[in-house]
């Protein structure tokens, strides 16, 4: 706890770095989802509502941290060796969730720089033009509003929307409300909120775009691996057992068809304990050697089909030496 405490005193200056050589820490799998190129939002821009996409200055700071601290393998290597067994001291995998454009178009040239391996993991009914994930739909809703306030059905109360903090606590509030509903009725509701807000629909764009299959196939030719995380993104708890299953080999199946090859990794939407079911674990076990849940902690054998994640934070690379010391 000493060690810990000092590590946590030095996060903000040089010797984090330092600090990170000297320890050594339990395999970990880093989850991401987005990296954008462009300049930080301004407060109460639609995209500042769902921190989603790191800026390109942080991730490009946390790569150039771990390429020098860390051995950073790819995730099947690292499942290869939680199964026999085989040390992991020091060793990181990355992986990056959903499928967004920018994982092409900015993350692939910052990893194939440093030449680190990564798995991307793609929700295919949003390939090539399938629209909006969900939750950023949500988030742009709001952050475009010109109201002050609505009142919700979803939450049988007045939400106020007066400020961008007031948003974002609208915003976290309705994504723990909508986040169990089934995809067709959550998008529905989705739809609903933009009519009482007055908000026209549009496509998405910028970070809120998903990748083409011609880019999904650049980058499995780049040596990257590309993997299933279901067709819609729904949370597999909530839908049957059979819909959850045609999720999964779905996206599985569309993966290779337009790939040539899926990762035998599958990662869970949303992904934590409660998320899915045990029925939907052991139908993954039949069909891949592992999956990826957002549990938080290093990755073990023992829950090699709910591989425990970090997020990585939204902060430079001391912060990070700071989580990679202290995964659980």
């Amino acid at each position: 706890m000493d060690a810990l405490r000092r590590l946590r005193s030095w996060a903000g200056t040089k010797a984090a770095p330092l600090a990170l050589r000297l320890m050594k820490g339990r395999p970990v799998i880093l989850m991401y989802h987005g990296v954008t190129a462009r300049p930080a939002p301004a407060i109460g821009e639609p995209s500042n509502l769902r921190r989603v996409h790191l800026p390109l200055d942080l991730f490009a700071d946390h790569m150039r941290l771990l390429h020098r601290r860390r051995r950073v393998i790819g995730l099947s290597e690292m499942v290869d060796a939680l199964v026999s067994r085989r040390p992991l001291h020091d060793c990181v995998a990355l992986t990056f969730d959903d499928g967004y454009r920018n994982n092409h178009d900015v993350v692939a040239p910052v990893l194939a720089d440093m030449k680190l391996p990564a798995s991307f993991f793609l929700t295919t009914g949003l390939v090539d033009g399938g629209g909006w994930m969900w939750s950023d739909r949500l988030g742009w809703i709001l952050g475009t509003a010109r109201r002050d306030s609505i009142h919700c059905p979803l939450l049988g109360r007045n939400l106020p929307l007066h400020g961008a903090d007031a948003r974002r606590r609208a915003f976290a509030e309705l994504i723990s409300a909508l986040r169990r509903r089934p995809p067709q009725v959550r998008d529905a509701q989705v739809s609903e909120l933009a009519q009482h807000l007055d908000v026209t629909d549009a496509a998405p764009e910028g970070d809120y775009r998903f990748m083409t299959w011609d880019q999904a196939r650049a980058l499995a030719a780049a040596g990257f691996d590309v993997g299933a995380h279901t067709v819609h993104h729904p949370m597999l708890a909530e839908i049957g057992d059979d819909e959850a299953r045609a999720e999964i080999l779905g996206s599985r199946d569309r993966v290779r068809a337009e790939v040539g090859r899926c990762c035998d990794v599958f990662c869970y939407p949303f992904g934590k304990s409660g998320d899915y079911r045990a029925s939907t674990r052991e139908f993954c076990r039949a069909h891949f050697r592992a999956a990826l849940s957002t549990e938080r902690g290093p990755a073990d054998v023992s829950d090699l089909f709910e591989l425990k994640r970090i997020g990585a934070p939204f902060a430079r690379a001391a912060r990070l030496a700071v989580v990679l010391v202290q995964p659980a």
